[in-house]
C-alpha cells in the first residue's frame, strides 16, 4: 500500500453488525500495513468507539467508513453517519468513546454538517505509534 491509493470505502445500514464488520476491515488494513498487534487492536478499538459515538449521536440509516493508507505506515479514517446534522447530539466533554478515540489516535476530530456527522483520526503514525 502506498499513498497514491484510493481510499478503502466499506458502508453497510447503520446497526451493530456493520460496526463489527468495519473492525475486521480495519484489523485487516492495519495488519498489511505492518503494525504490531496492539497498534491492530487500538485502531479496531478507536473504529468500534468512532462508530459507537456517531450512532449514539442521533437516528441513522447508513454508517460508512474510508481509510486511506498515509505515505508513512499510518491509515487515515473517516467513520460517518447520514444522521441529519441538527438532532446529533454529542457532549464532547463527557463522552467516554470520544475520550478512547482522542487517546489511541492522532488528530481526531468530530464535524456535524446538515447532511451527516462524521469522526476522523490517524492511526499508526506520530508519537506512540
Amino acid at each position: 500500500m502506498n499513498s497514491s491509493e484510493e481510499p478503502i470505502v466499506v458502508a453497510g445500514p447503520a446497526r451493530a453488525e456493520t460496526v463489527s464488520l468495519l473492525r475486521a476491515i480495519a484489523a485487516t488494513v492495519a495488519a498489511r500495513r505492518d503494525m504490531d498487534v496492539v497498534a491492530i487492536e487500538e485502531f479496531r478499538i478507536a473504529v468500534d468507539e468512532a462508530a459507537t459515538l456517531l450512532l449514539l449521536g442521533g437516528a441513522a440509516t447508513r454508517l460508512e467508513m474510508s481509510l486511506l493508507p498515509t505515505s508513512e505506515a499510518g491509515v487515515e479514517v473517516r467513520v460517518r453517519t447520514d444522521v441529519e446534522g441538527s438532532v446529533f447530539q454529542v457532549d464532547r466533554a463527557t463522552s467516554w468513546p470520544w475520550r478512547v478515540i482522542r487517546q489511541l489516535t492522532h488528530g481526531a476530530e468530530l464535524s456535524v454538517e446538515d447532511a451527516g456527522a462524521q469522526v476522523a483520526f490517524v492511526v499508526g503514525e506520530g508519537p506512540g505509534a
